[in-house]
């Protein structure tokens, strides 16, 4: 599942992944262009028809942003 997320800094994807090692779900983030940005866990919650859950996972990835667990996207 990918979800497409607008944020300050520009647009992010968020891929869905699954780790076996520690049986985890976490993110893989990208811009428009397709640069990876790095890797999310622990992301809130997301429900398509919640405007507020989107709101939620935008703060998540401008904070994720603001401290450098992830790149800004590119133009």
């Amino acid at each position: 599942m990918e979800i497409k997320v607008e944020t300050i800094y520009g647009n992010v994807n968020l891929r869905s992944c699954y780790d076996c090692d520690s049986s985890s779900d976490f993110y893989d983030a990208y811009d428009d262009n397709d640069h990876y940005l790095g890797e999310l866990w622990n992301l809130p919650y997301f429900d398509e028809d919640d405007d507020e859950s989107m709101d939620c996972l935008r703060v998540a990835l401008e904070t994720a942003i603001d401290g450098n667990d992830i790149c800004i996207p590119s133009y």
